[in-house]
């Protein structure tokens, strides 16, 4: 009988996220989060699981500001769909510098696997991430 691995490990991050929660702070708290209709609320299982399945082939960034907000486009111009809290990891595709909204004088902005945006200035990652 053979078994795989992925739904185990999936299940043991889950496990170990809700065993034991961070502490909150006030800031985190106040973190609003805007989703438009075609976006809907992710389960921690569905990030649990996408993260493992993406760190595969993309590098897993961490989010480092409360609230950082994705995009449809590379630019502040465009919609964001939503914000992800500080300390969220996302599986980040490639990158750019080219046609941006500079950010604190960063131009850099990574396409994520989800087809989003977010400015690279409030990520931190290991590892080379291409250029799109």
């Amino acid at each position: 009988m053979k078994f795989s691995a992925l739904p185990l490990v999936a299940l043991a991050l889950v496990a170990s996220t809700l065993a034991a929660p961070a502490p909150l702070d006030v800031a985190e708290e106040a973190v609003t989060v805007y989703r438009g209709a075609d976006a809907p609320a992710p389960t921690a299982m569905a990030e649990a699981l996408e993260v493992e399945a993406l760190a595969r082939t993309s590098i897993v960034a961490t989010v480092t500001a409360d609230g950082l907000r994705y995009r449809r486009c590379q630019r502040t111009s465009c919609a964001a769909v939503g914000q992800y809290p500080r300390g969220r990891r996302v599986a980040v595709k490639c990158y750019t510098t080219h046609g941006t909204t500079p950010i604190e004088n960063d131009h850099r902005w990574a396409k994520l696997n989800n087809g989003y945006w977010v400015s690279m200035r409030h990520l931190t990652w290991r590892g080379v991430i291409p250029r799109c």
